[in-house]
């Protein structure tokens, strides 16, 4: 049977360091006992990184766990979570799981219309999703369009800034000249910013589940309350601790470097699609297979 590419999953193809995997390894000799439940090491390293305080940090099985405990956390019967059109289906699954309303905001001309999902908040609102970048169009907002959206929040909302794809997002918004993200200093202003990062994806580390959120530590003792005994996965922990501590983290392995990769392989991909008068597709800011869409003229065409 050939082998399946799952294009909606975004996964890492070229896997984590050889390096990585050894240490991953070794790590497994002390499988027998129960996982520290807090990470503890992770935690620290993860904090020192991030320039934050331990508490504010909360590691996961992947951000799929994280985001059905905000769900848990703020949302019920009653209340809703906004988003925007076209955005990550598990904030939909999440939200539905905690008998609450998901708003999906429409986009402007494939991007996200911040000032939609502003205007879509309500007094029943206490979550806002937001996928930086889209997570499956790949698009990007600016570090000044986020900021001017939280000057449009009430207090009552928390925002979820999904960052999962940070690294290549990093990469692609250095290249074009804007600002990507100050999303941590956010939680350092003790805003009502939560932001999602993971080893999924530029560190291949998908199938062994390791996430983590950064919070205001007041909100994340919040969220705490809904891990459950024994969540922290020892393999994954062990890894993502390896990538911390060496320069895999950092992409300083030049041949287990996706963005470089990824850099190319979009410039390739985008040479091809241009040939074709039909297709239309997104500018994207991650390793996202952007979705194409039928349109009318190759003047449309915009893959940069």
């Amino acid at each position: 049977m050939a082998t399946l590419i799952k294009l909606d999953s975004n996964e890492n193809p070229f896997g984590p360091s050889p390096l990585a995997v050894a240490a991953m390894r070794a790590a497994l000799a002390g499988c027998s006992s129960y996982p520290d439940d807090d990470a503890s090491a992770l935690r620290r390293k993860l904090a020192e990184l991030h320039r934050v305080n331990t508490e504010q940090i909360l590691v996961t099985g992947g951000l799929t766990e994280f985001l059905g405990m905000l769900a848990r956390t703020f949302l019920g019967n009653g209340l809703n979570a906004v988003t925007s059109e076209l955005s990550f289906i598990v904030y939909r699954i999440a939200t539905q799981a905690a008998n609450a309303q998901l708003i999906e905001a429409p986009m402007r001309q494939d991007r996200f219309d911040l000032d939609a999902i502003a205007a879509a908040v309500n007094e029943n609102t206490r979550i806002i999703f937001l996928a930086n970048p889209n997570n499956p169009t790949g698009t990007l907002v600016t570090a000044d369009e986020v900021g001017h959206l939280l000057s449009h929040v009430p207090e009552h909302v928390v925002v979820v800034v999904d960052e999962a794809y940070h690294e290549f997002a990093t990469h692609f918004a250095t290249r074009r000249g804007v600002k990507y993200s100050r999303s941590l200093d956010y939680v350092r202003e003790e805003r009502n910013v939560v932001v999602l990062r993971t080893f999924s994806k530029v560190h291949g580390l998908a199938g062994l589940r390791a996430g983590y959120g950064i919070a205001p530590a007041q909100l994340m003792a919040r969220i705490s309350r809904q891990r459950a005994s024994n969540s922290s996965q020892f393999a994954a922990s062990s890894f993502a601790l390896f990538f911390l501590r060496s320069n895999c983290f950092q992409g300083g392995l030049e041949i287990y470097h996706p963005l470089t990769i990824a850099r190319g392989e979009k410039t390739t991909v985008c040479k091809r699609r241009s040939r074709s008068s039909s297709l239309f597709a997104s500018r994207t800011s991650g390793h996202h297979r952007s979705p194409l869409k039928l349109e009318l003229t190759s003047a449309q065409t915009n893959c940069r």
